[in-house]
């Protein structure tokens, strides 16, 4: 699905209003405190094992998952010579691509959920909930951008791949391996 080539180069570069800069700047600070918060101040603060070991799960997949786009999209993205990996001129719906449209983003709300779980305090909670709602936000805004960029394709991509639900994605996955 190539990219229509009379599309401006720049066209993915976000432009964030004064307010969405802000708190994508809160949000980032938050974050990390919540990160220093989870292991210097308040690392398994209630004792519950069991939540500790789930939350260090959730925010290894949440590295793992972080990781994953730019190996996909630099792999098969179109990205012309000279570029970054979220230059993308195709829609990569292979690997990772074809469970979540957004595995950049899962990422990190599973790795915000795993320290929250690892902590097990209200303040990293606190700290937890203006970046996962900054992501949610952006998870949006990326979709909406991305159908302005490749049109219908990017809309028939989207109703294929789920935007966050990672098991019911690799549940289709899976299924659609399974029948080709």
């Amino acid at each position: 699905m190539q990219l229509n080539a009379e599309t401006k180069e720049n066209q993915r570069a976000w432009k964030l209003t004064k307010a969405e800069l802000a708190i994508s700047i809160i949000g980032g600070i938050m974050f990390i405190v919540e990160i220093l918060a989870c292991f210097f101040f308040y690392y398994n603060a209630c004792s519950l094992d069991l939540l500790l070991y789930i939350g260090w799960a959730l925010l290894i997949l949440g590295f793992v998952m972080m990781a994953l786009p730019r190996m996909a999209l630099s792999r098969s993205g179109g990205i012309p010579e000279g570029k970054s990996w979220v230059h993308t001129t195709v829609i990569v719906d292979k690997g990772i691509y074809g469970v979540v449209r957004h595995p950049l983003y899962v990422g990190w709300m599973l790795s915000i959920i795993g320290m929250t779980l690892i902590s097990q305090h209200w303040v990293t909670l606190l700290l937890g909930i203006i970046p996962l709602l900054m992501v949610i936000h952006y998870t949006r805004y990326e979709d909406k951008s991305n159908v302005e960029k490749f049109g219908e394709s990017y809309t028939f991509y989207s109703e294929r791949v789920p935007m966050m639900n990672f098991v019911v994605g690799l549940a289709r996955y899976l299924k659609q391996r399974g029948s080709s």
